[in-house]
């Protein structure tokens, strides 16, 4: 007799009976387990006949064998080690066996009888996708997290789901946020001098001390903590773009776009145009970069080169290196390139007009921009797996293999999805969530409903904070500092 059974592990208790054999005498004679990549099998074998029932409970697989002992081969632990089956317990009640399987994960699994020789077999899938709802945040906030079997291992993920019409979403600096925010006014004003240049902080602490509700790690950035790539808050550009990468842009309309951006930026002065090719960043030779007093007090910058410094539209002072930023004003700091030809055709009090156009590549924008967050590459393109590691210069370390990940997805509906991936623990040889690919990411925003997306910084960065509280699993097992955060707070 043969029947064939399905159903799901963690559902309510079900109780399936099945006749094995005709054999008068019953006993468990081994417990046998295949690991496959898509599967797991465990095969109860039998020596004469025997009845079964199947129960499932939170959290288990129970097998009922009727009139059943068991053989010498048989123990009371069987251990597995398979990260969906870590052990089966075996005991006898009375005239009955029991088999108890505990699974820390809802696959389904079949359960099916063959003869000759008699046995009975279980079929455990490795692939399924758990979301669970962990509650409110706040108005136009909900926090889930993810548990997603696949045929190597399985993946931990938390995702913010936000409503822009109801969450103020900007990016912060490290050591650039105020204490609390006391007004609208200050709100959109969040900025102060920074006595030195870019900095890094947990994101714990900035989102705490802009009072934010929650935040994601933002943009990539280098060791020192200036960011790599463009960055805008606050209608003011702080970082300029690299390799025309792929940013979150929202408006102050309260919509979210992702799209490839660049710059066209320029100064000009007594009827001659120069192109600007970097802000706050670290000036060559051939480079003109403006800086901004988010930058630090000085421009840090060596003497070969000349500086202008320019307030309210006119050259307040010149110099050739190291100038102080104004509070209410930028240096331009151009390379010996230029350091000899510039000081000829200017003057103190001259008037210096200076033009920065952010271009996105493929939208026309209505709206005013208020914050751009760098990132890339771009995951999902009007709803379809769109990913542009290669055209936007990624190296290696992003671009492949499985890591830890932070990303941010727009629905049909114009919401957006904060979501984190947990890496594998860099503390533990075995074990834990196995990271994404970027592939792999895409087709889980795919899977939430996202029509748009973008990956950002990741790895040792990838963070989550919710109330003050870190919600993911760091791979380094504490919580790394970083150049700039994505905080979102409730309108």
């Amino acid at each position: 007799m043969r029947n064939l059974f399905r159903v799901s592990c963690l559902g309510l208790s079900v109780l399936f009976f099945g006749l094995l054999t005709f054999a008068q005498a019953t006993t468990l004679t081994d417990i046998r387990v295949g690991i496959y990549p898509q599967k797991i099998r465990v095969v109860f074998d039998f020596e004469g006949q025997a009845f079964y029932g199947v129960t499932t409970s939170e959290g288990a697989i129970n097998l009922n064998l009727l009139s059943c002992e068991a053989g010498e081969k048989i123990s009371s632990l069987n251990e597995i080690n398979d990260w969906v089956i870590r052990q089966i317990e075996v005991s006898q009640n009375g005239p009955n066996l029991s088999a108890r399987i505990p699974l820390d994960y809802p696959v389904s699994y079949r359960a099916y009888p063959l003869g000759s020789p008699s046995r009975l077999v279980l079929d455990f899938d490795r692939t399924f996708t758990k979301i669970r709802r962990e509650g409110r945040v706040a108005e136009g906030l909900e926090y889930q997290s993810i548990v997603k079997g696949m045929e190597d291992g399985y993946v931990t993920a938390q995702v913010l789901n936000v409503d822009p019409k109801k969450v103020n979403i900007f990016p912060m600096l490290a050591g650039a946020s105020p204490g609390f925010l006391e007004s609208v006014v200050e709100f959109f004003s969040p900025w102060v001098k920074r006595a030195k240049h870019f900095s890094r902080a947990q994101v714990s602490k900035i989102a705490t001390e802009a009072g934010a509700a929650a935040g994601v790690n933002g943009t990539f950035f280098s060791y020192t903590g200036r960011p790599l790539g463009i960055l805008m808050a606050f209608r003011e550009i702080l970082s300029y773009p690299i390799s025309d990468r792929t940013a979150l842009i929202l408006t102050s309309d309260n919509r979210a776009f992702i799209d490839r951006m660049t710059l066209d930026s320029f100064f000009e002065i007594n009827g001659n145009k120069y192109k600007i090719t970097g802000i706050n960043q670290p000036r060559t030779s051939k480079d003109i970069v403006i800086y901004t007093r988010y930058y630090g007090e000085t421009t840090d910058c060596d003497r070969s080169g000349f500086e202008i410094t320019v307030e309210e539209g006119h050259i307040t002072g010149v110099s050739v290196g190291n100038s102080r930023i104004p509070e209410k004003g930028y240096v331009i700091s151009a390379g010996s390139l230029y350091a000899e030809y510039l000081p000829s055709i200017l003057k103190i009090g001259d008037s210096l007009h200076a033009e920065i156009n952010l271009i996105p590549y493929s939208m026309d924008l209505d709206g005013e921009i208020m914050h751009v967050i760098g990132g890339g590459p771009m995951l999902l393109k009007k709803g379809r797996i769109y990913i542009s590691k290669y055209e936007e210069k990624f190296q290696p370390d992003v671009r492949s293999g499985r890591a830890a990940r932070t990303a941010v997805g727009i629905d049909s509906d114009g919401k957006l999805m904060f979501i984190t991936v947990d890496g594998k623990p860099r503390y533990k040889a075995k074990g834990g969530s196995l990271g994404l690919s970027l592939t792999e990411l895409a087709y889980l925003l795919q899977s939430l409903g996202a029509v748009e997306a973008i990956n950002l910084d990741g790895g040792s960065s990838t963070t989550m904070v919710i109330s003050g509280q870190v919600v993911n699993r760091p791979v380094a097992g504490y919580e790394q500092k970083v150049s700039n955060a994505v905080l979102l707070s409730p309108k």
